[in-house]
């Protein structure tokens, strides 16, 4: 009991600031992820880490929070999903299930509501403590976040040596939704598609993120380091390269304040802008569409994971999987889950 109790006291002071309690929980939070390490006895090997990733959901394929005294609801288009409990602490919640396409869960959330993100605006977040996952235990330093969408801002950051997202990050994830792009059938330009769905995608082991009073300096492992700016838990920086050209906007969502334990320790989570490079070998067989340097039309998601504690700062390495474009084809008929799993920072389509 005495370990649980102090499990709690950490989370409550490393969510990140106090507990709005007056500002009001209920609406729709139309993105998030779950970040999990899972420890797998028998398995090889016995730990490993599973991001469960929704970059973008449809009205109606949306998590809903409701509130009636102290009592929370979580539902996704009217199914129920989770039930808890707000306190002047935090939002506690037991979860059935994640989202109505898949199996059932008995998943325990701790978290907090967020109203002071700089790109972020309201956003649930906290520790997924217990349950299990395809026969793994979730270990207590797994990470879930829910959030309504992007927060525009008027001024930008002013760059702070104390910017808390400076330091090593363990893996660094884009998701775009790079489309949907007009196309049509080859020769048949009356035959047009209307629910094509382009996703790049590119993960790295992460790389770190230096800050000073001139400016702050990302490398999030593709060799170059990115001129931005760092202030307080919030990071905005461009990458420019020949295939895409984007514009980050993130917030240091999560912090354990210094947990020693294995599992996720920060999250930095944010949105992705700009312009994407699309050819002709990005659509479907037999199809064809617009190409070239086209504005994504959608925010991306992007994210990094501090996994480890340790005081080196990791270089960053090879891709784990090199920036790609997925097409998929939505069919409203039969509806299917938007989420997006990964394991070890490998995509599981």
């Amino acid at each position: 009991m005495a370990a649980a109790a102090l499990a709690a006291a950490t989370l409550v002071s490393g969510c990140g600031g106090d507990e709005l309690s007056e500002t009001p929980l209920a609406g729709e939070y139309i993105r998030g992820s779950f970040h999990l390490y899972l420890f797998c006895a028998g398995q090889d090997p016995q730990y490993r880490a599973e991001d469960l990733l929704y970059p973008l959901n449809f009205p109606g394929q949306t998590w809903a929070f409701a509130q009636d005294g102290t009592d929370v609801t979580m539902s996704w288009d009217g199914l129920p999903l989770a039930q808890g409990r707000r306190t002047t602490n935090g939002i506690s919640l037991d979860f059935e299930r994640i989202d109505p396409y898949g199996d059932t869960v008995d998943w325990h959330f701790e978290g907090k509501l967020r109203d002071d993100l700089a790109f972020h605006g309201r956003t649930v977040v906290g520790r997924i403590d217990s349950g299990t996952h395809e026969g793994c235990l979730i270990l207590p330093n797994s990470v879930a976040w829910f959030t309504e969408g992007v927060r525009e801002r008027s001024k930008p950051l002013n760059p702070e040596a104390a910017a808390s997202a400076r330091g090593g990050w363990g893996r660094f994830v884009w998701f775009l939704d790079v489309g949907p792009y007009g196309m049509s059938r080859k020769g048949d330009e009356g035959q047009r598609g209307r629910n094509l769905r382009m996703f790049s995608f590119s993960a790295t082991g992460g790389g770190s993120i230096t800050a000073g009073g001139d400016g702050a300096f990302f490398d999030n492992g593709f060799g170059t380091p990115w001129l931005g700016a760092a202030q307080n838990g919030a990071v905005e920086f461009e990458q420019p390269e020949q295939y895409w050209d984007l514009e980050y906007r993130q917030d240091v969502l999560f912090d354990d304040g210094g947990d020693s334990d294995l599992g996720v320790h920060r999250v930095l989570a944010g949105f992705v802008d700009g312009h994407y490079r699309v050819t002709e070998e990005n659509y479907p067989f037999g199809w064809e569409g617009e190409t070239g340097m086209l504005p994504i039309k959608s925010p991306g998601m992007a994210f990094w994971l501090d996994l480890t504690r340790g005081e080196q700062l990791p270089e960053a390495s090879a891709a784990v999987a090199s920036p790609r474009v997925v097409t998929r084809e939505e069919d409203e008929s039969v509806p299917r889950s938007p989420m997006i799993r990964m394991i070890d920072g490998v995509p599981v389509w």
